[in-house]
């Protein structure tokens, strides 16, 4: 028999979650709980854009309510506002009154998950796993400011520095960035992330863009391929074969700008039969 009255929790339809589109149209956020060197234990709010896998908040406290988690989604919105809507499971801190009067407010609908399905919020789950391997076990975190102050030095070098295969092997700032006007300085940034037929691409190596942002990595690009192919200049022209046979001497002395024209379109494995081939980049 239940001698507990049941709290009342706001009530949410479920139906199948789609996918994000685009930047800042589906948030996911979940929480995740370390312990300090004198027994305290910390929760960490985790925010995640669905589209770009950019980490928007970590926010650590000795305890997340409702209302604390609303004052921490505050201070994200302001800066590229609020998203169409964020995925949550069924805790009680997401589905406070605090937190179903500050979605009515901002115009967000809280998309909760089915009961013991945490895989329907996958992309919040796996970042909770780099976190935890990456950050939560690596550092030691003496005090609650102590901890802020590691997670946002680690949440920085994710957003600019670690590029994802999901992305195409770019940030997540990158990929925000090149959906909005400042992608020429997303992909400076991180020109040295980018493959090589990314950066050509985007380098504008094999078309024609004269957007100086292009232009200059251009520039960082080509020095990159220099010191990576070292080539003799006496083969930069291509010389007349002595006879028909002598057609490998002639693959041999293509130029660099040939070279990466037949790696991008393909064929390039067809003809890398000489000791100077590009093997790997």
């Amino acid at each position: 028999m239940r001698t507990q009255k049941r709290r009342e929790r706001a009530q949410r339809q479920r139906v199948p979650l789609g996918q994000a589109a685009r930047p800042n149209q589906k948030w996911s956020m979940d929480f995740v709980a370390q312990r300090l060197p004198d027994g305290r234990w910390i929760r960490v709010l985790t925010v995640v854009d669905q589209f770009t896998r950019e980490c928007l908040t970590l926010f650590a406290d000795n305890a997340l309510s409702g209302e604390k988690v609303a004052i921490a989604l505050d201070k994200v919105i302001p800066p590229r506002g609020a998203p169409e809507s964020i995925t949550v499971d069924n805790g009680t801190e997401f589905a406070s009154k605090a937190m179903d009067l500050w979605a009515y407010k901002n115009g967000v609908h809280l998309d909760f998950i089915r009961p013991g399905k945490p895989a329907e919020n996958g992309y919040i789950e796996s970042f909770n796993g780099k976190l935890r391997d990456e950050c939560l076990n690596v550092e030691v975190f003496f005090t609650l400011a102590d901890a802020r102050r590691k997670l946002h030095l680690w949440r920085r070098d994710y957003n600019h520095h670690r590029p994802h295969s999901a992305l195409d092997d770019r940030t997540p700032f990158a990929a925000r960035c090149s959906s909005g006007k400042d992608g020429g300085e997303a992909a400076l940034e991180n020109a040295a992330r980018f493959p090589l037929s990314h950066r050509m691409a985007t380098a504008g190596i094999l078309g024609n863009n004269n957007n100086p942002s292009t232009r200059l990595l251009e520039g960082l690009t080509g020095a990159t391929l220099t010191a990576i192919l070292p080539v003799n200049p006496a083969q930069t022209e291509p010389r007349r074969p002595k006879s028909p046979t002598k057609f490998a001497s002639v693959s041999r002395s293509r130029s660099i700008t040939e070279k990466l024209q037949l790696l991008v379109d393909g064929d390039f494995r067809g003809h890398s039969t000489g000791s100077n081939a590009v093997t790997s980049v």
